[in-house]
């Protein structure tokens, strides 16, 4: 008779950082349920620049998971929570706008971010960024796919650092007049090199 998703609501409620996902939906009500320190978006204060930054599950959320952990539970389109959340943060003050997001894709070709042709384009990752409008969103922190991605995808700096903790991903942003004005984005930085046979070095 106990809450099956008991153990994830304490945690959450325990940590000393916010929890974000903007499209996850309770179907009693419609709204993101109504966990203590659960979020749709939160407003940070990094250097004087308000940053925004909004949480995103991947539509196939519950078919990758475990059905007793999403019971009563959906996950609307990304786009259209990520575009709300945006505006909302931009109306108070945002200068910067990130998401992070359970959703990825994969590159070969880290050294030019400009080139996206090594990219997996049919990936949900550019379905999501294609349609947003532009300017939304500065920046967009993937994952997901357990794979790699430094690109600049429909202007938006989106950057991708494998899975586990293994990589670093950076993103450096130039803020003028309120606003960025330019976005340079890094390769993902190996934390703890693998070997031949994926074996820590």
């Amino acid at each position: 008779g106990e809450d099956p998703r008991g153990a994830l609501e304490a945690r959450i409620s325990e940590a000393k950082f916010p929890f974000v996902s903007a499209n996850l939906v309770d179907n009693a009500t419609g709204k993101l349920p109504a966990w203590p320190n659960l979020h749709a978006s939160a407003l940070v204060d990094i250097a004087g620049i308000k940053v925004g930054v909004i949480g995103a599950a991947t539509e196939s959320t519950p078919y990758t998971t475990m059905p007793a952990n999403f019971k009563g539970m959906s996950v609307a389109p990304p786009p259209k929570m990520i575009v709300a959340e945006a505006q909302a943060l931009r109306a108070q003050g945002a200068q910067v706008i990130v998401v992070t997001a359970h959703i990825g894709s994969e590159c070969t070709d880290l050294e030019n971010p400009d080139d996206v042709d090594s990219c997996d384009r049919k990936a949900e990752l550019f379905s999501v960024i294609d349609a947003l409008p532009p300017g939304t969103i500065d920046v967009f922190v993937a994952g997901h796919t357990h794979a790699a991605v430094a690109h600049k995808i429909d202007g938006v700096a989106t950057i991708e650092s494998l899975s586990a903790g293994r990589a670093f991903g950076r993103v450096d942003l130039r803020v003028k007049a309120g606003k960025v004005a330019a976005a340079t984005i890094h390769p993902p930085q190996l934390v703890c090199p693998l070997d031949k046979d994926h074996n820590p070095i």
